[in-house]
């Protein structure tokens, strides 16, 4: 039986995550993230009684260096059809930063309308409703090498000098990929030393630990990550040991590997810099969390 005095009753809702803001963009200028965050997700009503209107305010940005398309939210964490309102929004595409020109990359804010729950008198329930926000993204990282002759390489070494060291760059995202080689590849015998060396690829979830992950493709099981990965060779090189083109699945949804056997299949007369392109297309989905006090009135 219930008593006249307020019974309180805490609900606890699994999977329930901390909503990390984004900082400050300095008017000096502007910096490049990792993809979209949600800069907020509140309510206008932290309490309110049972069946009152509660609007969830959403606020996401793409800070990242690549446009983030098909971006969805959806709010979960709590049952949508005691609600009773919209729990669904497309936010379109959205634009990246562009540090050249200064230009911060696109906001989009969207409301939820929902009604507070039917609750008898006396009971007061905490409700914790999550946001899931998922877009579609796209990330290219390129390696540069350099391949050299065996006699050139030994005249280099005769004047003091080496094939220069080549960087890398990448488009960046939550997910990341690092290409491993050799600054150079020796070539011009037939020795196995020679026309062939290792390539190693490492795709990384940065975002893991604070709730981001690829959402498995459609018809796919619940527990598959899957990245479509595109690894494109210059026509010096071929590959063997590894696909080309395939849908990588990240172990535990945080990372994979991939080792390639490479060969040089047209080895240069004396030196020639060549570049490793990997591309990566994938959905990512990120989540944030609010609090809202129901009191029941009924």
């Amino acid at each position: 039986m219930l008593s006249e005095n307020l019974i309180k009753l805490t609900l606890v809702v699994p999977l329930v995550a901390v909503l990390f803001l984004s900082g400050c963009v300095g008017q000096g200028s502007v910096g490049v993230g990792k993809g979209l965050e949600i800069n907020d997700l509140s309510v206008d009503f932290n309490s309110v009684d049972s069946g009152e209107k509660v609007t969830l305010y959403l606020k996401v940005s793409n800070t990242g260096s690549t446009e983030a398309k098909n971006v969805k939210a959806e709010i979960a964490g709590i049952d949508v059809r005691e609600w009773k309102g919209k729990t669904t929004e497309s936010l379109g595409d959205l634009l990246p930063v562009d540090p050249q020109s200064n230009t911060p990359g696109e906001t989009q804010t969207r409301t939820f309308d929902l009604n507070a729950p039917t609750l008898a008198k006396g009971l007061q329930v905490s409700y914790e409703p999550i946001v899931y926000v998922s877009y579609d993204y796209e990330a290219t990282t390129v390696k540069a090498l350099t391949l050299v002759d065996i006699d050139e390489l030994r005249r280099m070494e005769q004047q003091g000098r080496g094939p220069s060291v080549k960087t890398k760059s990448s488009t960046g995202g939550p997910i990341s990929v690092e290409i491993q080689a050799g600054e150079y590849v020796k070539t011009g015998t037939s020795s196995e030393a020679y026309n062939r060396f290792p390539l190693y690829i490492t795709i990384t979830n940065n975002d893991w630990g604070s709730g981001g992950t690829v959402i498995p493709a459609s018809g796919r099981n619940a527990n598959d990550y899957p990245v479509q990965l595109t690894i494109d060779l210059p026509s010096q090189l071929s590959a063997s040991d590894c696909k080309l083109r395939d849908t990588i699945n990240l172990w535990k949804g945080q990372n994979a590997e991939i080792t390639c056997d490479m060969r040089v299949t047209r080895p240069p007369q004396k030196r020639e810099d060549v570049l490793i392109t990997v591309k990566m297309d994938y959905r990512y989905q990120i989540e944030a969390s609010t609090s809202i006090t129901v009191t029941g009135t009924k």
